[in-house]
């Protein structure tokens, strides 16, 4: 699943690009349909193992959390 994660962060660099959305309700429904633990696990292992896909995996986070 790491693999996978870190092959669709790209996507959520900029807020603002026409894939951003598509790819966090991808990674949402993911989420759901794995264990969510795995799910996280996996995502932050991605971040700890590649510093180039920090920014859109804070980017995807914040998009998460309430306001």
């Amino acid at each position: 699943m790491k693999a996978f994660i870190l092959a669709v962060l790209p996507y959520l660099e900029e807020e603002g690009n026409e894939f951003f959305d598509r790819t966090a309700t991808l990674l949402d429904k993911i989420s759901k349909v794995s264990h969510m633990q795995t799910f996280y696990d996996s995502f932050w292992m991605a971040i700890v193992s590649s510093p180039h896909c920090r920014r859109a995996a804070c980017n995807f986070l914040l998009k998460k959390m309430p306001r």
